[in-house]
């Protein structure tokens, strides 16, 4: 299974290119790239990791759009698309991702699962909220959403009058 994962929250204005040009490149990153972004072979199953953000939902559209070019099966019967829900997405990016996403899934019969933590404790699992080649709907939380995390392991930031607070103050330590 090949899978790709897109959208893990890079810094506004921050590119994979802009990254390569910043750092320097290993010399074994050409003959690993060349291995690891080669294109699937249609047998492969292949799993795309969608964040319902820009970077994710543009990689969704080339395959949706060209996916023999992308070693696909040309009825996408070999893609699957999932999504992590962690119930603190914004409103307006469950909408967008609904109203344009969603619609294009459906017409290819792409397989989409919308997936949430079952709870607290690794034991509590994990949760489909749906599994299907007909979206219609996004379910933006399950049992347990990362704020509630966030809340329990008392991790949430601080604001005050528009400004983060550090709770403890790191910043003038060195």
């Amino acid at each position: 299974m090949l899978i790709m994962s897109v959208g893990v929250g890079a810094p506004a204005g921050h590119s994979i290119a802009r990254a390569f040009e910043e750092s320097p490149v290993p010399a074994f990153a050409p003959a690993l790239a060349a291995h690891v972004l080669s294109p699937p072979s249609p047998d492969d199953q292949v799993l795309l990791s969608l964040g319902l953000g820009a970077d994710s939902a543009l990689i969704l559209l080339r395959l949706l759009a060209d996916p023999v070019g992308h070693g696909l099966r040309e009825d996408l019967s070999n893609l699957t698309v999932v999504t992590s829900m962690t119930g603190d997405e914004w409103s307006d990016t469950i909408e967008l991702a609904r109203l344009h996403l969603l619609p294009l899934m459906a017409e290819k019969g792409v397989r989409y699962v919308q997936v949430a933590r079952g709870g607290r404790r690794d034991a509590d699992g994990y949760v489909v909220l749906s599994d299907t080649r007909h979206p219609v709907d996004i379910e933006p939380a399950g049992p347990w959403t990362l704020s509630d995390e966030l809340r329990a392991s008392g991790t949430l930031p601080m604001y005050s009058g528009g400004k983060h607070i550090w709770c403890v103050n790191c910043t003038n330590r060195f």
